[in-house]
């Protein structure tokens, strides 16, 4: 028979056994769930892998494996390409598991995930974080690398740079250390700052062992060659590069690259030979079919059509799989219309926009076709290509080209001007500033066209107002001259058919008078050819009688002006013929007719015809003054005197640059004038003239006032733009900067000539500059540049950039400077401030290299002994101490003072070199006496080096001896601080306490304040002195402890307050800490101990909110200590139920020591027992002593207290219940 006992003894191991088949089942289901979704992964699958991590995840959600699968779900989705949810999952892992040995890989395939989603700034962010928190791990490096790289495809440039230098400086080891270097290289060319930029790469070019980067570090040295236009270094380099690494894929390219640069400056015939070395040169690659592709162009350029067409199609042949096919195509279609083949150039277009639809160049094509379309005479068809262009091509720059082609079809070959007008208008309005010049442009060559002279020079004139830099800006200033001298005039067609008719009545043209009267007054209306032929038909006749020198005269003047405007149309050799015949013509008036009054106007039009053509204004101004006093003397009565005055004071006046005593007969010459019954045009000049000499001979108030009379009483004066000028001067010169340039302001609206816009623009910048105005200074300059390098101007624009606090581009312009004017008087003074920017912005290294190259550069300046100063200094200040002391040996006795020679002293201490360290503080102390500063520096040295060589007595008693011998408040600042030291390191505390005391009282200016009294709070908070300790370490935080040290007196701060119960600000520390340093290894322990605090005040809900998210980042004892923590705040506020939760959650996934076992069980008691489940209590207290025993600790405690609950239990059921009868 079974008893009971056996029975239920076998039922439950039934039981038992039951579940255990169910646990072992579920296991086995768990793995087998598991190796499915990893065998998917291995198999690539990984759309399907990571649907069955996800399903895992959802079925086995308490899985030890739950990290691996949260791992390998994110890697299936980054190896699947899906790599949003990659970055989501490995975030997810990274939160849940932080201190597991996977996080860092999960953090770079985060940042890796982001990289091939092309967001490279969050990229880089994501590398920078890898390298924030694992920066002493083996990847560290490549993290910076990464970090770096990434930076730099974002374009934030000041993140990349400071990721290659934070590896350069701490990872000099790296064998990344040059691939470091080089991408700062590029990084800094990128940002202009070209010199730095060359330091690094000539670190990797002189670098003494191989490197994978020195040739790609030796190619952008040529380019930055090139961009200087140092053209021969550039070649010597590049040279060097191919002829060390002959197989390197940068000796390739600097073939390109130096015949790019060829073409891009326009000199085909180099281009052209570079390719073809090039061609001669290079392995049949890639590089190889851009010679040949770039050969085909140049001599394409070259006007060798033939050569060019024949070298396109052979690449068509031979390289049918190139990626350049596209471009061979348009350069066969450009080669076949440059024949004046159009059917064949058509042809390859259409096969080129057939076989690569989406390309650049079939795009491209479309504006060839309507330049072919419009030499076969077919626009409406050009108009049509062209508009595909506008509407297909990218960039503004392209959009507007095609919109001026359009422009131009519509001028030149359909003459629809309005829409040609419109055009040009919205290109000048909408387009960049070299398209929109050449849409300015086309604004007034239509008007020109339709003959509209008055808006014609108003469009011109707007041309070189708002592009003074342009390519057509000496043609629009052409242009102005010819429409103001040769107005088109619609009548002049009507007029020679005229001419044609009334030459043809007899009476006309057989009687000399009649023809001589309509030439002349064809030659003032200025119908110069017309004119001519008449009057020329008329002078040859000899019954002119009266008229035959006026007839003469007046054909001189007519041949004169149309040479003038064979001139301004480029007519060079016709321009040249004319004014000789011009010339000729009137010197036979001078001889024929020489009581005429036309001799003397004959006279003058030669004497102003030749003075025009005198360059130098020193010979013109001598010829002038012969001419017209031989005028005056040969023609004393002359209606023309009063301008040969004016043209003699004119003479005096350019002779007044080289002998002042000229300018006072100018002076008085054009004040008779001006007084003079002369015709307003000749004294409008004399007045000028008064003014200009004025201001010469420096009377500028005088000068001041005659040109603001002048301005006032000629307002529509051709001159006045040069009176504003001359004005504007003056008033610069004066100190009137605001109204200098105001004037010049005015006067550049419309300026009459690119040579007054250029000078006034200069005059201008100069005006700005001096009223601190470095931003338009700057903007006025940086277009006067464009035009050609200025000694003066580049020397303004650098002092711009520094004064406006852009001290790279003041570097960079001053390098400019130096490279184009090396020999100018003040190179040496534009070279050491340039090296002292450097200094200046922390670029040690460059500032070293430029002073050091100084004294080579310039050994002769005055300068040279304080650059080996700086220089030296600068060595000291970063610790090489040896360079830094010969360098101080170098510098003449006669240039060296007490710094030179204390200098010196110090380098040799600091390099431990105490012998002669001694000896130099002698000599120093017998060469400069009275210089207590020095010699107590060289003690303290001295006791310094005692202090670190282990003597600490000998040490202490120099400081001593320092502190009692000089009264230099700085000597015994530096002498007490260290005697604070030594006192430490004997170990004489009391002493030590007193001495930093001390110090911290008397010496609040010391640079070792700060440390001084970081040390002193330690102290008092060791002696529990937290009110001592906490003001210490607030001083120190608010009088500027080094950053470094920082976080850590803010943690101080937080743990005395804390100790003090001062909690609130405590907290008010702690959370000060967590948010300026969330990376510190120290945040996630100061979070926990912002709940402790808040737990300690009593407000628990908040300690709760505090350090509930801390779970998911914490592991081991610090995960169960916080969980436990959140227990005992939800027993505190009587929510048994939510507390026993907590300590259940902790009796069953606690982590770290077991012993927070037992600390579950004692809370989940101390819950029973205030919810009076007395029984459940002790239960979980029997638990305590089952599992650690009841004679350990933690058995005996809770023995205790089920004693105590015991009589709890038993005094309750001795309570008598109410009502109840015995």
């Amino acid at each position: 028979m079974w008893t009971k006992l056996t029975k239920l003894l076998l039922a439950n191991l039934g039981i038992l056994m039951l579940v255990t088949s169910i646990f072992a089942q579920g296991l086995q289901d768990e793995k087998e769930s598991f190796d499915l979704a990893q065998r998917l992964f291995d198999d690539q699958n990984y759309a399907n892998a990571a649907q069955e991590f996800i399903r895992f995840f959802e079925n086995y959600p308490t899985s030890d494996r739950l990290p691996t699968a949260l791992l390998q779900l994110g890697l299936a989705h980054f190896k699947g390409g899906d790599f949003r949810r990659a970055i989501e999952t490995f975030q997810k892992f990274v939160d849940q598991y932080p201190k597991r040995l996977e996080v860092a890989t999960t953090m770079r395939k985060k940042a890796k995930s982001l990289q091939r989603l092309n967001e490279y700034a969050k990229a880089g962010l994501a590398y920078q974080e890898v390298y924030d928190s694992y920066m002493s791990g083996e990847y560290a490096p490549q993290d910076l690398l990464s970090a770096g790289y990434n930076f730099h495809r974002g374009n934030d440039l000041d993140a990349s740079e400071a990721a290659f230098r934070t590896l350069i400086s701490q990872h000099p080891e790296s064998p990344l250390y040059h691939e470091a270097t080089f991408n700062l290289g590029l990084v800094l060319l990128e940002g202009d700052h070209l010199e730095e930029a060359l330091t690094q790469f000539r670190t990797i070019s002189n670098y003494p062992e191989p490197t994978e980067r020195k040739p790609d570090a030796l190619l952008e040295i040529g380019k930055i060659a090139l961009f200087t236009e140092e053209l021969g270094d550039a070649e010597r380099i590049f040279s060097d590069l191919r002829s060390r690494f002959p197989n390197s894929g940068s000796a390739q390219t600097s073939y390109l690259v130096l015949a790019s640069w060829f073409a891009s400056a326009n000199e085909w015939q180099r281009a052209e030979n570079v390719y073809r070395l090039a061609r001669e040169n290079l392995p049949r690659n890639e590089n190889k079919q851009l010679a040949v592709l770039g050969l085909a162009h140049a001599t394409r350029k070259l006007e060798k059509s033939e050569e060019a067409l024949n070298l396109y199609t052979q690449f068509l042949k031979v390289y049918r799989n190139s990626p350049y096919q596209s471009r061979a195509w348009l350069g066969l279609g450009r080669s076949s219309a440059d024949l004046g083949d159009y059917r064949n150039a058509l042809t390859a277009f259409q096969r080129l926009q057939e076989e690569f639809p989406e390309s650049e160049s079939s795009i491209e094509a479309y504006s060839d076709v309507g330049d072919v379309w419009r030499e076969l005479g077919t626009p409406k068809k050009a108009l049509i290509a062209y508009k595909t262009y506008r509407d297909l091509v990218e960039g503004t720059g392209a959009k507007a080209s095609a919109q001026l082609r359009i422009g131009l079809t519509y001028e030149n070959d359909l003459a629809w001007y309005d829409l040609a007008q419109e055009t040009f208008k919205d290109v000048a309005t909408n387009a960049p500033a070299l398209y929109a010049s050449e849409g300015q442009f086309g604004i007034a060559r239509t008007f020109e066209r339709t003959l509209k002279p008055t808006l014609a020079i108003r469009e011109y004139s707007r041309y070189i107002q708002l592009h003074p830099d342009g390519s057509r800006a000496l043609e629009a200033e052409s242009r102005i001259k010819l429409l103001r001298e040769f107005p088109p005039n619609s009548q002049d067609r009507l007029a020679g058919s005229l001419v044609g008719l009334i030459s043809k009545i007899p009476e006309v043209s057989k009687n000399p008078r009649s023809i001589f009267h309509l030439g002349k007054y064809l030659a003032h209306t200025s119908s110069y050819e017309l004119a001519t032929s008449l009057l020329e038909a008329s002078i040859t006749s000899d019954t002119l009688s009266n008229h035959a020198s006026e007839a003469a005269f007046l054909l001189g003047e007519c041949l004169l002006a149309l040479s003038r405007k064979a001139e301004l149309t480029g007519k060079g050799a016709e321009s040249k013929a004319l004014r000789k015949r011009g010339l000729d013509t009137h010197r036979k008036v001078v001889a024929a007719y020489a009581d005429s009054l036309w001799s003397d106007y004959a006279t003058i039009s030669i004497a102003e015809e030749e003075a025009r053509h005198i360059v130098s204004d020193t010979t013109r101004a001598l010829y002038l003054l012969q001419n017209y006093r031989d005028f005056l003397d040969t023609y004393p009565h002359s209606a023309r005197n009063h301008f040969a005055s004016l043209r003699i004071a004119d003479a005096h006046r350019l002779l007044g640059e080289q002998d002042p005593a000229q300018v006072s007969l100018a002076l008085k010459l054009y004040s008779m004038v001006v007084t003079s019954d002369a015709e307003q045009s000749i004294r409008e000049r004399a007045a000028l003239g008064i003014g200009l000499c004025q201001s010469k001979a420096q009377d500028l108030v005088a000068a001041e006032e005659t040109l603001r009379t002048f301005l006032f009483d000629y307002p529509n004066s051709s001159l006045t733009d040069k009176a504003q000028y001359e004005l504007g001067q003056i008033l610069l010169e004066r100190g009137f900067y605001r109204g200098a340039a105001d004037e010049l302001s005015e006067l550049l609206l419309s300026p009459s000539s690119l040579e007054l816009e250029k000078a006034s623009r200069s005059l201008l910048s100069e005006s700005y500059f001096r009223l601190g105005d470095f931003k338009k200074t700057i903007e006025i300059d940086e277009g006067l540049l464009s035009r050609r390098l200025d000694a003066p101007l580049l020397r303004r624009l650098a002092k711009a950039y520094q004064e406006d606090q852009q001290p790279n581009k003041a570097i960079e312009t001053y390098s400019t400077f130096l490279r184009s004017f090396p020999k100018v008087s003040d190179a040496d003074s534009i070279a050491f401030i340039r090296a002292d920017l450097l200094s200046y912005l922390s670029r040690e290294s460059e500032a070293i290299s430029a002073f050091k190259n100084f004294a080579g550069q310039f050994p002769n300046s005055p300068l040279r002994d304080e650059a080996n100063r700086i220089v030296a200094g600068l060595l000291f200040t970063s610790g090489d101490y040896k360079s830094a002391l010969s360098i101080y040996r170098k510098i003449p006795q006669n240039s060296r003072n007490q710094s030179v020679d204390g200098q010196e002293v110090l380098c040799l201490f600091r390099l431990k070199r105490v012998k002669e360290a001694k000896k130099a503080a002698s000599r120093f102390k017998k060469a400069h006496r009275g210089s207590t500063s020095w010699l107590a520096r060289f003690r303290i040295e001295e006791g310094k080096f005692e202090l670190n060589s282990g003597n600490y007595k000998k040490a202490r008693n120099i400081f001593d001896d320092v502190i009692g011998k000089y009264a230099l408040q700085e000597a015994k600042s530096e002498a007490s601080y260290y005697r604070t030291q030594a006192l430490k390191k004997e170990g004489k505390h009391e002493d030590y306490l007193g001495a930093l005391s001390n110090f911290t009282k008397h010496y609040t200016d010391s640079p070792n304040w700060s440390n001084a009294t970081l040390e002193l709070g330690d102290l008092y908070f060791e002696g529990e002195d937290f009110a001592r300790a906490s003001r210490a370490f607030q001083q120190a935080l608010d009088k500027g402890v080094s950053e470094k040290k920082r976080p850590a007196v803010v943690l101080k701060l937080m743990k005395v307050h804390k100790n003090q119960k001062f909690f609130d600000t405590a907290i008010a520390y702690a959370r000060r800490f967590v948010s300026e340093y969330p990376r510190h290894g120290a945040t996630v322990d100061t979070r926990m101990e912002i709940g402790n605090m808040l737990q300690s005040k009593g407000d628990h809900l908040e300690a709760i909110k505090e350090t509930t998210p801390l779970l998911k980042v914490v592991k081991g004892d610090d995960w169960s200590s916080i969980q436990h923590d959140i227990a005992r705040s939800y027993f505190a506020l009587k929510d048994y139920e939510s507390a026993t939760r907590e300590f259940l959650k902790l009796q069953y996934q606690f982590q770290g020591s077991t012993n927070w076992l037992a600390s579950a069980h004692y809370g989940l008691a101390d819950c029973y027992e205030g919810r009076g489940e007395y029984h459940q209590a002790i239960r979980e207290l029997d638990e305590i002593r089952r599992r650690f025993g009841s004679t350990s600790d933690f058995g005996l405690t809770a023995g205790d207290r089920i004693r105590q609950l015991e009589s709890v239990i038993g005094s309750i059921r001795e309570m008598p219940t109410p009502g109840r009868q015995e």
